[in-house]
C-alpha cells in the first residue's frame, strides 16, 4: 500500500499489526483502521500537510470535547509524518454499529430514547463558546445565502417550488440576528452516530468542527428523520428539555431551505447519481414544510411530559 510509506515515521507504527484502509464518508482526509500488538483499536485520518493548521485546530476542538464524558473517538496523537508530507490524527476507535442500520431495526420507543441521548450530547458540545472576536453570524450567514443563491441560480439544473424556498430565505432572514456562537460538531446526524453494545450512542467524524450559530448544527437533519422520525422527535426533545421554541422551527426552515439550493451546485461535479440523490433530498425536505408554506415540519411531533 503506497500509504504505508507516509506512516512509518508515526511512532507507534511499529506496533502496529493491521492497517486497514476506510473506503467510507466524504472527507478528504484518509481513514485508516489500527490493531496494535496489544488488540488495542484505533482510527487515524491522513491528510496533506497543506492543511496542517486546521486539522490542528480540530484535534485543539476535540480535546475539548474529550473531557465531557459521553462515547467518541477520543484525540490521542497529532503530528507530520511522511518526511513532512502528511499531517496525522490518531484516535481511539469507537466499537459499534452504524446508527443509520441499527435504527430501522429497533422498536420506536428505543429509536426515541436513543434520539434523546443524541441532543443531551449536541447540548454539551454546544456549552462551549465560540472564542471572541469573531464575525457576527448574521453577517457570516447573510454573506453565505448570497453566495448560496447565486451559485444555485447559476448552475443549470432548478428544483420544482425553488421561487417558494428562496422567498422563504428572504422573507426570514431576520431570524439569525444576534445568535450565539458557539462549537459545532459540523456533521451531527446519525450518519455519523455509532450505537454500541451497552447501547450508548458514539459519535464520529468532528473533522468539520468550527464555531456557529447551535442550530445551525442541525441543517442537515432530513439525514436524521428520513432515517428515524422517532430519534428525530427524541433529539430535539433531549435537546430542548422536551420543549421546542417555535423560533427553533423558523431558523431550522430558514437553513433548511439554504441546504436544499446548496447541494445541487455541490452535487454537480460527483456525477448524476450524486445529483439525482439531491434532488430527492430536496424534494423531501421541501415535502416535510409543504412547499414551504409551513416552518413546522410534517415529522414533528410535542413531547408527552
Amino acid at each position: 500500500m503506497e500509504d504505508l510509506f507516509f506512516l512509518r515515521d508515526i511512532p507507534e507504527f511499529d506496533n502496529w499489526v493491521v492497517i486497514k484502509y476506510i473506503d467510507k464518508g466524504w472527507s478528504e482526509d484518509k481513514k485508516f483502521y489500527i490493531k496494535d500488538k496489544s488488540n488495542n483499536e484505533f482510527l487515524l485520518r491522513l491528510s496533506e500537510f497543506e492543511a496542517f493548521e486546521h486539522k490542528r485546530a480540530d484535534f485543539e476542538r476535540l480535546l475539548e470535547v474529550s473531557k465531557m464524558g459521553f462515547d467518541m473517538s477520543m484525540p490521542l496523537r497529532f503530528g507530520v509524518c511522511g518526511d513532512g508530507r502528511k499531517a496525522y490524527m490518531l484516535l481511539t476507535w469507537v466499537k459499534g454499529e452504524d446508527a443509520i442500520e441499527v435504527l430501522p431495526r429497533l422498536d420506536e420507543n428505543l429509536q426515541y430514547k436513543l434520539g434523546l441521548q443524541g441532543g443531551k450530547i449536541l447540548k454539551k458540545i454546544h456549552s462551549i463558546s465560540a472564542p471572541s472576536g469573531l464575525e457576527s453570524w448574521e453577517i457570516t450567514h447573510k454573506r453565505k445565502i448570497d453566495r448560496v443563491i447565486t451559485k444555485y441560480l447559476n448552475c443549470g439544473v432548478k428544483i420544482q417550488n425553488h421561487d417558494a424556498i428562496i422567498n422563504y430565505i428572504r422573507e426570514n432572514e431576520d431570524y439569525i440576528k444576534d445568535r450565539p456562537l458557539v462549537l459545532q460538531h459540523g456533521d451531527f446526524h446519525v450518519g455519523n452516530m455509532l450505537i454500541t453494545s451497552e447501547g450508548h450512542l458514539g459519535i464520529i467524524d468532528f473533522n468539520r468542527s468550527g464555531y456557529g450559530d447551535p442550530w445551525d448544527e442541525y441543517d442537515r437533519y432530513m439525514f436524521t428523520w428520513d432515517v428515524s422520525e422517532a430519534f428525530a422527535n427524541g433529539q430535539l426533545h433531549g435537546y430542548f428539555n422536551y420543549s421546542v421554541p417555535d423560533e427553533f422551527f423558523r431558523v431550522l426552515c430558514l437553513y433548511n431551505a439554504r441546504n436544499i439550493l446548496a447541494s445541487i451546485p455541490w452535487s454537480i461535479p460527483f456525477g448524476r447519481k450524486d445529483l439525482d440523490n439531491m434532488l430527492v433530498y430536496a424534494e423531501k425536505v421541501s415535502k416535510s414544510y409543504k412547499g414551504f408554506t409551513t416552518h413546522i415540519p410534517t415529522w414533528y411531533k410535542k413531547a408527552n411530559t
